[in-house]
């Protein structure tokens, strides 16, 4: 069985232990989360482990920043009449243009997004294979402006292949933490750290 598939159940160090991620790129990230960077995990196929990394990112959280789950189609945002941006993060399972009702999608995600300017970091799980597959999504097809989308902050792109074998399970590998930037042309992709290889660990740039 694949333990992927109690997807909320692992840690970072299993994370590590399965060659997802390793020790220093961990690290990374948790500084990152630390100081509530928005943060977007991305892959091209379901199942690829996107949730499960993003649950385990999340425990790098402070333990005084709320976390904020956004209901998909069921949420009407009431919570900005209450709660303090800087110490809130916003969550989504999954940020799509198509999907389960629990999922950030059309209007939506819009109204999300435009909460970062007052503050507000936002995390969540979104289908695309490069970052720059995933600022397309979230500009073209779900009609997130530039200057918006230049508030995001970081993009974990990951990447799933079939095991050596039939009944092996298959192999998670984050390939790169790339830094959402805006500049002159709109918006610029930064690599924080990029995997040398399938076995080899990353380059951190």
């Amino acid at each position: 069985m694949d333990k992927y598939s109690d997807n909320e159940g692992l840690s970072i160090l299993d994370l590590v232990n399965s060659g997802t991620i390793d020790c220093k790129l961990a690290a990374l990230l948790w500084t990152l989360m630390q100081n509530r960077a928005s943060v977007l995990v991305a892959a091209g196929p379901s199942s690829a482990g996107k949730t499960t990394l993003f649950h385990a990112l999340l425990d790098f959280l402070p333990p005084q920043r709320k976390q904020i789950p956004l209901r998909g189609d069921y949420e009407d945002f009431q919570f900005v009449k209450s709660a303090h941006p800087e110490k809130t993060y916003l969550t989504a399972e999954e940020i799509g243009y198509w999907g389960y009702a629990e999922y950030l999608r059309g209007e939506q995600v819009l109204r999300a997004f435009e909460l970062l300017p007052q503050g507000y970091a936002l995390g969540a799980a979104i289908h695309g294979r490069t970052s720059e597959e995933v600022i397309y999504v979230l500009h073209q097809m779900l009609g997130i402006p530039v200057d918006l989308i230049a508030r995001l902050g970081i993009i974990v792109n990951l990447r799933v292949t079939a095991g050596a074998n039939w009944n092996d399970q298959p192999v998670r590998r984050v390939t790169s933490v790339d830094l959402v930037l805006p500049d002159q042309e709109g918006l610029a992709v930064q690599v924080l750290a990029a995997r040398q290889s399938t076995e080899k660990g990353f380059d951190y740039l």
